[in-house]
């Protein structure tokens, strides 16, 4: 049985952080789990649908009505997925207790792992032994192949292809439609953009622009 399943179950009643519209996606999976998911937190009013109550004062407050919390919010850039990093970590240390949240529709292979707070959306595939760390993102349709290992923080988005045997480091950012040849390694805090196709490692910090594969920084 995969790792997650551990974790599914445990917590019943959730609440949300963030309230945009991937916090639906987001409810719609917890849903899906058997969660009851009745209030958001966010830093203003959303389009979640759920009852809002204030930001995370009103969250710490609040923390004895609910067994866990889950992040719905991603981010675009490094500095979104900095301080989204930085968030978890706060309400990490706090005690808060996140769960794992992977839809129905994912498929979850034998030996394969997935870490708290980490978010796995429909359509994923996450292949023999891989690994995927705490509070990551795997969007709509992303692949994960075989011993693949993806770091703490990082977010695959919608359709992404990662090859066998590859090494994704803390807080990395790989955009739609990218793919990754295999038993590559991309270093902490890269970002890969938009379809760009990976043929060879990638260094911390730097960023990787599709077809000419132009890389800037590290």
């Amino acid at each position: 049985m995969s790792a997650f399943m551990d974790n599914v179950g445990k917590a019943r009643t959730l609440a949300i952080v963030g309230g945009g519209g991937f916090a639906c996606e987001v409810l719609e999976v917890a849903r899906l789990r058997g969660y009851t998911v009745e209030d958001y937190y966010a830093t203003g009013e959303g389009r979640v649908g759920l009852r809002y109550c204030g930001y995370l004062d009103e969250l710490e407050r609040r923390r004895g009505d609910y067994d866990g919390i889950v992040l719905g919010f991603g981010a675009v850039n490094q500095a979104g997925l900095g301080q989204r990093a930085e968030l978890a970590e706060r309400l990490a240390a706090l005690g808060f207790d996140f769960p794992a949240l992977v839809s129905p529709h994912a498929v979850i292979a034998e030996g394969a792992s997935i870490g708290a707070g980490s978010f796995v959306a429909h359509g994923v595939v996450v292949s023999v032994d891989a690994r995927i760390d705490a509070f990551c993102l795997l969007n709509t349709s992303a692949i994960v192949g075989h011993h693949t290992v993806v770091a703490r923080h990082t977010i695959v988005a919608p359709k992404v292809f990662i090859g066998g045997d590859c090494r994704i480091d803390e807080q990395v950012l790989i955009g739609a439609g990218a793919n990754i040849l295999q038993a590559r390694h991309i270093g902490q805090g890269a970002m890969v953009g938009v379809g760009a196709d990976v043929y060879r490692d990638v260094k911390a910090g730097a960023t990787v622009w599709p077809a000419r594969y132009q890389v800037t920084g590290g």
